[in-house]
């Protein structure tokens, strides 16, 4: 059984050891253990599914379905997010019957897509980020919240942001891309955008510091 990935178990504090998770202080966790092996599932099962979209005679009838496993995904994650107070790790201690989803993996997943340097990837990956979008506003707008006081928008921030500072130059740029969208997004408002500008700007200089001569000249413009 393949372990979860580095990132992912650095992240959360825990070693992989003899097929199970253990906690960093030597205590067992199955809860924990449960919840790191679906989204190592997750990820994979998504991935699967996004590469499916590159076959020809499947392309036609991959979004469709990525977009219902996005309102599901999506709809799930603000439910468990709202009964658990927010974060992944509180997942750990919940039931460990009850199915989880990863916020975290399920967003990496959709960015990885749109920052990929495969054509076909990026705009099955960016057209899943924009239906996520929506499914977002519409679940804020029902509970009459503001979009930018979800924490799953956040983290989607955080991962755009964190794009910009990768090695490979398709993850720079898409993840300049994936700050465009959320910036051009009229729900998400213009406080929401002032708050994290701090951040973005950030981000943005390092792209331009380190590829501006490499980056086609309309992106460098906007």
């Amino acid at each position: 059984e393949d372990p979860p990935d580095s990132a992912t178990t650095r992240r959360s504090g825990l070693q992989w050891s003899n097929s199970v998770i253990c906690r960093g202080d030597g205590g067992f966790s199955p809860s924990r253990f449960k919840f790191e092996a679906q989204a190592v599932i997750l990820r994979k099962v998504l991935r699967g599914i996004l590469l499916s979209g590159k076959v020809q005679f499947l392309a036609h009838e991959v979004q469709p379905f990525l977009n219902q496993v996005v309102a599901f995904g999506t709809l799930a994650i603000v439910m468990q997010s709202n009964q658990q107070g927010g974060s992944d790790a509180d997942m750990a201690s919940s039931d460990p019957i009850t199915l989880r989803i990863n916020s975290s993996a399920f967003l990496e997943v959709f960015v990885d897509a749109m920052t990929s340097d495969d054509e076909v990837l990026r705009e099955i990956g960016k057209t899943c980020i924009q239906n996520m979008l929506r499914d977002l506003a519409a679940v804020a707008k029902e509970h009459g919240v503001p979009l930018g006081d979800l924490e799953v928008i956040n983290d989607l921030c955080s991962e755009f942001c964190s794009h910009c500072f990768k090695l490979e130059l398709s993850r720079r740029w898409g993840g300049v891309k994936g700050i465009r969208v959320l910036g051009e997004y009229p729900e998400l408002g213009r406080s929401w955008m002032l708050a994290r500008q701090l951040e973005f700007v950030r981000a943005l200089l390092y792209v331009l510091k380190e590829s501006s001569l490499q980056l086609p000249k309309g992106l460098v413009e906007d």
